[in-house]
Parts: structure tokens; sequence; C-alpha cells
């Protein structure tokens, strides 16, 4: 389901033949960025859910040595802390690839209910929100929070019924597959800038600092930060349709920014 809700074409939505009020289109169009590559890379042994720290450093660093990677989407979490994961992040984060974490669906479970490793301050934390843009009851509240996407009874390519179907789902690993998957198509637009602003630019562009700005100004509450929302729901049109308007801004604020001396006068 992730991987169709980041980079998914069209299936057909799966029928309940119990439902007669079942009124759902036979083709259901999926996947924010169906044109991007996915290298998808698993971590879990036979059925289970469940992988070690050593496999999923490992896959991250088996990312690394592919030059083409840009976006890593982590929809798994631990309530434990791994070095040798936080280390592969950081290769990945230094090479300009940007990381984008699921939070958890524990909500105030547990005294720290923000999974690693979407609680490390240098990765995208997504939490969920419903169709009215408010924090789903089990996105998870913490400063970590960086932004909402939705989460939130989510339809999507799904076999456990049927093959190719679509069915629906809520969680956070969802949201975090939207928000690569936007993440991959502003790097698509960025992309296309080299003749504007040079390819060393667009290279600065690539950054996890630069993208989380870029996201800020698409936010619902770019300039307040709460536990609860973080900068609040993610408004792709709010760049989309003014790109160039926020990549200049981006460009002056961020990339090349000017100093001014502060005093009290």
């Amino acid at each position: 389901m992730c991987a169709g809700i980041l980079c998914g074409k069209s299936f057909p939505y799966y029928h309940d033949p119990q439902n007669e009020s079942d009124i759902n289109p036979s083709d259901f169009p999926c996947g924010v960025a169906p044109d991007v590559t996915l290298v998808v890379c698993k971590v879990t042994s036979g059925a289970s859910k469940t992988a070690s720290s050593f496999a999923v450093a490992h896959a991250l660093r088996c990312i690394k040595q592919s030059e083409d990677v840009d976006v890593v989407c982590l929809t798994m979490g631990s309530l434990g802390f791994s070095f040798d994961v936080v280390s592969a992040i950081d290769e990945l984060i230094h090479n300009g690839v940007i990381v984008v974490c699921a939070a958890s669906n524990y909500c105030h479970q547990f005294s720290q209910p923000i999974c690693f490793p979407a609680r490390l301050g240098h990765v995208l934390c997504i939490g969920s929100h419903g169709p009215h843009g408010k924090p789903s009851s089990f996105s998870p509240i913490g400063q970590e929070i960086d932004f909402l996407a939705p989460g939130e009874n989510v339809a999507a390519p799904n076999s456990t019924f049927i093959a190719n179907h679509v069915a629906v789902d809520s969680g956070t690993s969802y949201a975090a597959s939207a928000v690569a998957g936007l993440v991959c198509l502003i790097l698509q637009y960025i992309s296309s800038l080299g003749d504007k602003f040079g390819t060393e630019i667009v290279k600065q562009f690539k950054n996890h600092w630069v993208m989380k700005e870029i996201l800020r100004k698409m936010s619902t509450c770019p300039g307040r930060h709460t536990d609860d929302e973080g900068f609040g729901a993610l408004n792709p049109l709010q760049f989309f349709q003014r790109p160039d308007h926020i990549i200049q801004m981006i460009h002056d604020e961020v990339i090349n920014p000017a100093f001014t001396e502060l005093s009290q006068e």
C-alpha cells in the first residue's frame, strides 16, 4: 500500500460483494509521483513484520551505494534506538538524500510515542490527519512532529483480498508515503531549473533542511509549531500554483541568505 501511495498507477477498486451500497468507481488512480523509479529493500523474513536493526542499517547502506536514490521512505519504526541505523541515516543525509519517516500509530500509549528513527531531528517526521486536516486519533504527539499528511481511511493498492485491487486502511505509514511522493515531485521540478540557477545551486536544494523549509511554506501553520500538528497539514497547491516564487524565496532565505546586524535602538 505504501508503494502504491508513493508511485502507483491505476488499480481496480475492490468491491465488497456483501455491500450493496458499495458504488466506488471501477478504477482508482493511485500514486502521488507515478513517474519515479521505486527501489524496494526487504528487511523482514517471510511473513514477519519485525526487522532487526542490522537488517535496516544494511538496507540503508545498500541504498547509499546507488547514486540515483534521492528520497528514502521509512514506514516502520521502533520503540528502541540503534546507533547503527543512525549512522546509516547520517551517511544518506550527508549525501543529500531526503529521509521521510512515519511517526507511529501509538498516540499516547507510551512515554515516547514517536518511533525511532522518526524522532531523529534530521529526518522528516510525518504524522497523520483526517479528511478535515485535524490530527488522526492514532497520530502521536511530540515536538519531533514536522508535518501532517493524509493517513486516515486511505485507499491504496492492497492484495489482502484480491491481487491488484484497492482497499482502505489508516496509519502514519501512508501519510509518510504521500509526503515521500510529494518530495519526489518537488525534486523533479527543482532538477528542471538547472539552466536558471546552475547545476551547483540546484544540488544545494537537494538537502534535508532546504526541503523542510520548502514543505513548511506549503503547510497550514508555517509560522507556528505544535506537538500534535508540527507545522500543520501539507497543501501541495501552495507550491505547485507558484513554484518559481517559492523556489526563489528558498534561494534567497536558505541557499544565499543576507545577514544584517541586529541591535536595539
